[in-house]
């Protein structure tokens, strides 16, 4: 198996988006590489991944020199990416992350990505489409949009016969030029993160994969809703307690399942009349624990209280909230 390392040049305010979100060691950017796209009997033989190494990020590949060497390359990029928590691709949530969970289930590697923390940019741009308008969604088209300009011109089909070829052959220049193509579809995402802000943060706070803190670990958002006069909080959490808790007499009700790993509170809301729709709003006079009040919480003005509506709920706001409250509220257990 090859090996190929690369210090980038690159500052972490080139990612403003993950940097409010997360820490440079908690994000990690890849993309792969395979003989074909059935999971089953194609291979994967290169990744190309972004990541942050002591005090700068690095570009990394891992390119099998023949197909006998994917297992290899499997259990190397497991040792770098375990412990990421927010994974970023284009199309990985459909393509990358099935496929190699797929293939470590096949080759007895007990190892899975866990798709809770994906942030898959294709998702985001697809669900944009009306303020985006783009012909097609694949990579180059984003690039295109955002002026990036490619050395590699070859497709992913083609990159895909190139390898097969290369197997046989053993030829060095299809080496470079399948190289190529993986380095810069992984290089390129970076800037492409900047499409970003070219779309609603409606869409984008729904698709990252958002953190919040609870009893000294972190969780991440599972599921929200609103039913009735509260939100609805699912939080996952691995671990937390060895026993289920419910704690319904709480100002905030919350639980935890073990069997689950879930951390679930209710919110009080309220609802009024703005105008042309009912906006949904937390209930400060029931949101206080202890001698925890919202009033004293960062978050506390007029607009981090509106939760949006009941069908387009505000998510930058009510994590805002959530990483506040839950920062104090369940600073320590009992």
């Amino acid at each position: 198996m090859k090996i190929i390392t690369e210090r980038l040049d690159l500052s972490p305010d080139n990612l403003p988006f993950l940097n409010q979100l997360y820490s440079l060691e908690d994000f990690f950017l890849f993309d792969i590489e395979t003989t074909g796209l059935n999971h089953t009997h194609s291979r994967v033989i290169l990744i190309g991944y972004i990541h942050w190494v002591g005090d700068h990020f690095q570009l990394k590949q891992l390119f099998c020199k023949g197909v006998e060497e994917e297992a290899l390359l499997l259990q190397h990029f497991l040792q770098d990416v375990i412990g990421k928590t927010c994974l970023v691709t284009f199309n990985g949530q459909s393509f990358d992350i099935p496929f190699m969970n797929s293939r470590y289930r096949l080759l007895d590697i007990p190892f899975q990505l866990d798709k809770r923390f994906s942030l898959d940019v294709l998702r985001c741009v697809r669900k944009a489409q009306e303020q985006l308008q783009f012909e097609n969604y694949k990579l180059k088209t984003v690039e295109k949009y955002l002026g990036i300009e490619r050395q590699d011109q070859i497709s992913g089909k083609e990159s895909v016969e190139m390898y097969l070829e290369y197997a046989r052959t053993g030829n060095p220049q299809l080496e470079k030029t399948i190289l190529l193509h993986n380095y810069e579809d992984i290089l390129y995402l970076v800037p492409c993160m900047d499409i970003l802000n070219h779309i609603g943060w409606d869409i984008i706070w729904k698709e990252a994969p958002l953190s919040v803190p609870i009893f000294g670990h972190l969780g991440y958002l599972h599921d929200v809703k609103v039913q009735g006069h509260q939100i609805m909080v699912q939080v996952f959490i691995p671990q937390l307690f060895q026993r289920d808790q419910q704690h319904f007499e709480a100002p905030v009700p919350w639980s935890y399942g073990v069997s689950s790993n879930l951390f679930s509170l209710t919110l009080p809301c309220f609802q009024l009349d703005l105008g042309s729709e009912k906006s949904l709003f937390l209930d400060i006079d029931h949101v206080s624990q202890g001698d925890i009040q919202f009033n004293d919480l960062p978050t506390a003005d007029k607009q981090a209280l509106q939760m949006g509506s009941k069908k387009d709920l505000n998510m930058y706001n009510l994590h805002q909230f959530l990483m506040d409250y839950c920062t104090h509220a369940f600073s320590q257990r009992d």
